[in-house]
């Protein structure tokens, strides 16, 4: 693949009609910003799926095959794709692309390095129905820490607001419609309801008594303006800011004094010159003192407060604050806690991963047997082996292993080694000795593969079970010690983060950013 690839996301949207987007002539203004898109871009006047319903449909997609190659010919086929038959995500991992699926598993849409979900369906008395805001909150931090790689993506998106039930929030419930849609005497709703196999289905997601089919198509419309309203923020992340590739959480970095690469004080400076109005909008400190206050009450019972506490309570008091008076409005700080709680994430699994492989010796032996390999590779020379006392090629397996941690790609692991040796080189120019943790890319990398090999001895994850044997509960032990002495945790607090580290690594999200 020449040249610069691309990173790829992918809308695919469940049930929509042409018909009724905007973009093709319809008559209400249903998609304003997928027109605005299609404007930019290649509009298709004749586009067909290639099967119904929706997995052989998916799966052809994912394959560029019909459903005879596929072997997908139903909603809930017998079996998942064909080994020997490629898809789209894993033809471009061999391009060195990450990917990831939001809103399918992985049971017939093989190949995505990771899967994440949302929650779509509910019934009438559960309304409404956030899909696409619920989307958006598993897909933003998603699609920043692939922005945060080297690495190009592909990012695939399954949005489900046009599939029925139809129930879209306020405004967009009303905003095609404003009669009864009980009225007495309308029978537009009847032949709907005589279709036997799905009448007892429409009724349970339908007001009772409806009666005016306009009402139902007004709601289908209400949730393809939604789903475009929420589109529009994905969309909105993608455009290329003033200083490109800088996310807010970077910003808040750099203004807090911590160094970026490619940003000076005058960066900085010029980031506060462009933002005029910044901090003069948003959540008032009297809205995070009052959840403060709340948490603290609360749950005074557990001894003292925690970040998971507060996080809870700054989400949930949302959806009753006075000045906060849209759905806009709502999911934006919905978006910004989400960030807040990654990061988080990646504090606390930092934490617990130094603590874990805290034992010096073992990570100095690391490095001293990276660093031996590492030194032959660069001079093409080969390596002593200190248990045979034979000379052997230099250990690429091992290399790898730990340059793969901060995601150093097989075309700059000679660049990365260099730089290595050139940076000991320097120290030795000083009078200074180099050791594990001297060169900060280094010392992540160690440190992720110590874990990375220690991590199953210690048996983490069997926290979130209800049985630890003894051996398991002393190591444990001995990480809870190190949490406490090391980073300022007190007891509850550093079990309590222990269990959630725990939670994280059970689900198999366990590796840091580079």
């Amino acid at each position: 693949m020449p040249g610069k690839r691309p990173n790829i996301v992918i809308f695919a949207i469940d049930s929509i009609r042409r018909d009724h987007m905007s973009c093709y002539g319809y008559e209400r203004l249903t998609t304003p910003y997928i027109d605005r898109l299609a404007a930019g871009g290649t509009l298709f006047e004749n586009a067909f799926s290639a099967y119904i319903p929706t997995t052989p449909a998916y799966s052809s997609i994912l394959t560029g095959c019909d459903v005879v190659r596929t072997q997908q010919p139903s909603l809930r086929p017998k079996g998942p794709l064909p080994e020997e038959l490629p898809t789209l995500p894993e033809i471009l991992r061999s391009a060195g692309y990450k990917s990831a699926c939001v809103g399918f598993g992985g049971d017939f849409y093989r190949g995505f390095d990771k899967y994440l979900n949302f929650e779509g369906w509910i019934s009438w008395e559960e309304r409404p129905a956030r899909k696409a805001e619920n989307l958006n909150a598993v897909t933003i931090p998603e699609l920043e820490r692939l922005a945060r790689s080297s690495k190009p993506f592909l990012l695939f998106l399954r949005h489900m607001d046009p599939h029925a039930p139809y129930l879209p929030p306020a405004p967009y419930d009303t905003m095609f419609y404003s009669k009864n849609p009980c009225a007495k005497g309308n029978k537009s709703m009847k032949p709907v309801f005589a279709f036997k196999p799905f009448a007892d289905f429409l009724r349970s997601w339908m007001p009772p008594g409806v009666t005016d089919k306009d009402y139902v198509i007004a709601q289908y419309d209400g949730e393809i303006a939604y789903m475009d309203a929420c589109i529009q923020r994905l969309l909105t992340r993608l455009e290329e800011p003033k200083h490109a590739g800088l996310t807010l959480l970077q910003k808040l970095k750099l203004y807090d004094g911590k160094t970026l690469p490619g940003f000076t004080e005058d960066s900085v400076r010029e980031l506060r010159d462009e933002a005029k109005h910044e901090g003069m909008e948003g959540i008032s400190p009297r809205y995070i003192q009052d959840k403060l206050s709340n948490a603290l009450v609360g749950d005074a019972i557990a001894g003292c407060l925690n970040p998971f506490i507060v996080l809870r309570e700054l989400e949930t008091g949302l959806r009753h604050h006075s000045l906060v008076t849209s759905e806009e409005q709502r999911a934006r700080f919905r978006e910004l806690l989400a960030v807040v709680r990654e990061e988080y994430d990646e504090i606390v699994k930092t934490e617990v991963q130094r603590a874990i492989t805290a034992d010096e010796a073992a990570i100095s032996r690391l490095a001293a047997n990276y660093i031996d390999n590492v030194k032959a590779y660069t001079q093409r020379e080969r390596v002593r082996n200190r248990y045979t006392g034979e000379d052997e090629e230099p250990d690429e397996r091992l290399m790898r292993s730990i340059e793969e941690k901060i995601d150093i790609p097989e075309s700059r692991k000679d660049d990365f080694r260099r730089e290595i040796m050139n940076y000991i080189a320097a120290l030795a120019l000083d009078g200074r000795a180099f050791r594990w943790d001297s060169n900060e890319r280094l010392r992540k990398a160690l440190e992720l593969k110590l874990f990375e090999d220690q991590k199953d001895s210690i048996k983490l994850t069997s926290l979130v079970s209800s049985v630890v044997d003894q051996d398991t509960q002393e190591k444990i032990d001995i990480v809870k010690t190190r949490l406490i002495n090391s980073y300022g945790y007190c007891d509850i607090c550093a079990t309590d983060v222990l269990n959630y580290v725990a939670s994280i690594f059970a689900r198999g999200d366990t590796k840091g950013r580079p």
